[in-house]
């Protein structure tokens, strides 16, 4: 009797399975002309069961036109935000649209010598300089540099007192040994020699130190032995120095 009762309960109630859609299967229409991305997903945040959650700043600003008829949603999101090389997630009924992180540049380094091009000697101080990236360095006492600067394009300058500037572009992307060589670029002035001018007057020479000391000032100095002492009064002089006492003389600076 229970086995007939339902029996007659499954024909007179049948029961109806609905199959539920694939993630992001949902059929849209959507017609696109001259819009950005940030406009598009306005307009499908209307038309689907998904909210968008995305940064407008990340997103490009180009225009699309589109003309989407009765496609799922994951081929409009493939169009729209895979092939502008972004990222989405699905999080329940929400969207989150993102800019994948970018891998970090590594870091290569770029040393070697610096020498003169004619001699080949060492330079000591000479300024190695990347314009691109505002980092730089000078050579040591072997002349030797080193430099460690991001995997990008470089545009080396080098430089040192009385010598050419140059400069080189390159392509970082692995360690690279230089030597670089510079050519001097000293530019001395002509100076001519007239034997028939006649000699400068001494007093009325600019530049030269000159001390004078009057016999009235050497009177008025403490006497030994009845004289002043000429030598030890120089000795006391700024600029002269006296001998040690085993020898005689003055030093004179200059």
């Amino acid at each position: 009797m229970k086995l007939y009762r339902l029996l007659v309960l499954i024909t007179l109630f049948p029961v109806c399975v609905f199959a539920q859609p694939g993630l992001l299967q949902e059929q849209i229409s959507l017609r696109l002309e001259n819009k950005t991305l940030v406009q598009a997903l306005e307009k499908l945040d209307l038309q689907t069961q998904y909210s968008f959650s995305y940064n407008a700043s990340q997103l490009p600003r180009h225009k699309l036109t589109f003309d989407f008829e009765n496609v799922s949603l994951e081929l409009v999101l493939d169009k729209l935000v895979v092939k502008a090389g972004l990222k989405y997630e699905v999080r329940k009924k929400s969207i989150v649209i993102f800019s994948p992180l970018r891998a970090k540049k590594p870091f290569f380094t770029i040393n070697g010598y610096v020498e003169e091009q004619e001699s080949g000697e060492r330079l000591v101080g000479a300024s190695v300089y990347d314009a691109r990236s505002g980092r730089g360095t000078i050579t040591n006492a072997h002349g030797y540099f080193s430099l460690k600067l991001l995997a990008d394009s470089v545009k080396l300058i080098v430089s040192s007192v009385g010598y050419a500037l140059q400069g080189e572009l390159m392509l970082l992307r692995q360690d690279r040994r230089r030597i670089i060589q510079l050519k001097p670029n000293l530019e001395l002035a002509t100076v001519e020699i007239n034997e028939n001018e006649e000699a400068a007057d001494l007093d009325d020479m600019s530049g030269v130190s000159v001390v004078r000391l009057p016999v009235s000032e050497v009177n008025r100095l403490p006497a030994l032995m009845g004289e002043p002492d000429i030598i030890n009064i120089l000795g006391m002089m700024p600029g002269v120095q006296s001998a040690s006492d085993n020898q005689g003389g003055l030093y004179v600076r200059g």
